[in-house]
């Protein structure tokens, strides 16, 4: 999968969790395993792009990254530290979805997928500031800008805790 298509799948996977969220309130409950579906495909996504961002230390041979598109002379290595709030999101995505673990301690609550959501849109929207426009497909730009303007303007009440996925029916 593409760098692009990766943030716009997670910007679809987002969406569907808000209507999902929004059928709760409602009181028209989804399945778990729906709901649980669309939060791990999101959390899949954002994990590839906080790989692609930051992921030299974790990388394999072949993985594509962000420092791979950029000059040799980019502020691009200052710029990626500023962006250290993906860690805490990457942290919990290894250890709560990626990989069966002994419990040590508890979990966070809740998935703060409005606020990774922001940060995601805002480091790609640093890698496009940084990157050499002829290191970019055409019309790369443009649709992260796209992507990253809505997730981060259109849905500005969603630092909100999303609510607990819903009750497991028997």
């Amino acid at each position: 999968m593409r760098v692009i298509e990766a943030l716009e799948y997670l910007h679809g996977s987002y969406r569907e969790l808000e209507r999902m969220n929004a059928k709760h309130i409602d009181g028209d409950d989804p399945s778990l395993v729906a709901w649980d579906g669309v939060l791990g495909s999101w959390t899949v996504n954002a994990r590839k792009l906080i790989d692609f961002i930051d992921g030299a230390a974790h990388a394999r041979r072949d993985d594509i990254l962000a420092d791979d598109f950029m000059a040799d002379d980019s502020d691009w290595p200052t710029a990626k530290r500023g962006l250290h709030e993906l860690d805490e999101l990457r942290q919990r995505v290894g250890k709560e979805i990626a990989h069966l673990t002994y419990p040590t301690a508890p979990k966070a609550e809740g998935w703060g997928v409005g606020t990774g959501r922001r940060e995601l849109a805002r480091a790609m929207t640093v890698f496009v500031a940084h990157a050499p426009p002829e290191h970019l497909a055409a019309d790369f730009a443009a649709r992260t800008d796209a992507v990253a303007e809505e997730l981060v303007y259109l849905h500005p009440l969603n630092d909100a805790q999303p609510p607990a996925p819903p009750a497991r029916r028997l």
